[in-house]
């Protein structure tokens, strides 16, 4: 390989207009359309000395997300599917740069300090996530060769088990089909009420309709988080009408940043849903806790933590700017 890319320290860094809500797919595509995929091949793939593009990613594939690259020159690597006992993409990015036979030929690509500093150990070139975005830009738009990337990237299907599991958590049917009541000789007309109150990780078209709800932050970033799946949203009467957002911290534990259901539709247990639909998924990436936080002079948040299960976990006593301390929660999946 002659490129190593930390993907998700890529796609959480500012993005320029071109490249906004580019996900683990899109990087790769981008990817196969520069100079840096000239020789395909891939730490499967090629040789010893390993040419061509490899993208790791941190866990495992999110659903309904790409689980493995789109094109045949770059090769995306999860880490916490690969042999071994490797959970970050970090460890997995590091054991790469010592195993390579050529490092002066390498490029890595993250603005991680370990990883830059294993790098420089072994003579790579090593390059940050905001400058390898501008080069990768102009490479696009100067030297950018084959066809351009679809509108949408492709998505894994989730498997069978996946599916009923979720039609189990919604109440829809099931593919068992009811037998016909005796007589019936046309079909019900399709029903014109709006689908029952859930919740599900949010859609690129969600985008404006989540900025409603969290004013704090730019629609760049909250295209990224999207992108990233760190966004769980609460659907009802046809639109959202609550948000989750989470992070990881220390780049192993989740962590959540936002909940907030407009007022309107509060009591109706959206906050609950989209906590469960969040624990769900983690559980199937093998997460073991979630965690979260509030001000200890906000006594609801406190509330709705008891009443979800969290516990309390410690405590932040002098973070900037803040007066208080910052209470600390953990739910165990």
């Amino acid at each position: 390989m002659r490129l190593i890319v930390d993907c998700y320290n890529v796609l959480h860094a500012t993005m320029p207009p071109v490249l906004a809500g580019l996900d683990e797919a899109g990087l790769c595509r981008a990817l196969a359309r520069t100079t840096w995929a000239s020789h395909p091949g891939g730490i499967s793939r090629g040789n010893a000395a390993g040419a061509g593009i490899v993208v790791v990613a941190d866990g495992r594939p999110k659903p309904l997300r790409a689980v493995e690259s789109p094109v045949p020159e770059v090769e995306l690597v999860f880490a916490g599917q690969t042999p071994g006992s490797h959970r970050s993409a970090d460890d997995l990015i590091i054991q790469l740069i010592n195993q390579h036979s050529a490092p002066r030929r390498l490029t890595v690509v993250s603005s991680d300090r370990q990883i830059r500093a294993a790098a420089r150990r072994r003579k790579a070139r090593d390059l940050s996530s905001d400058d390898f975005i501008d080069k990768l830009v102009d490479q696009l738009r100067r030297h950018a060769h084959g066809p351009p990337p679809p509108d949408r990237p492709d998505v894994a299907p989730l498997p069978p088990e996946h599916v009923e599991r979720w039609k189990e958590h919604f109440g829809l049917a099931t593919d068992a089909t009811p037998p016909e009541p005796a007589g019936a000789s046309q079909a019900a007309p399709a029903s014109s009420t709006p689908p029952a109150a859930h919740a599900r990780f949010a859609e690129s078209v969600d985008a404006h309709a989540i900025a409603d709800l969290e004013h704090d932050i730019g629609m760049d970033t909250i295209r990224r988080s999207i992108a990233a799946g760190r966004y769980v949203v609460a659907i009802d009467d046809g639109g959202v009408v609550g948000v989750l957002r989470f992070e990881m911290i220390w780049e192993s534990v989740p962590f959540i940043s936002l909940v907030f259901v407009s007022p309107p539709h509060r009591g109706r247990g959206h906050s609950r849903r989209m906590l469960d639909a969040l624990c769900a998924h983690l559980r199937r990436l093998e997460h073991t806790t979630l965690m979260s936080s509030s001000r200890q002079d906000e006594p609801t948040p406190q509330r709705w933590h008891a009443h979800m299960g969290f516990v309390p976990n410690g405590r932040f006593d002098q973070l900037p700017g803040q007066p208080v301390p910052e209470m600390i929660f953990a739910l165990t999946l």
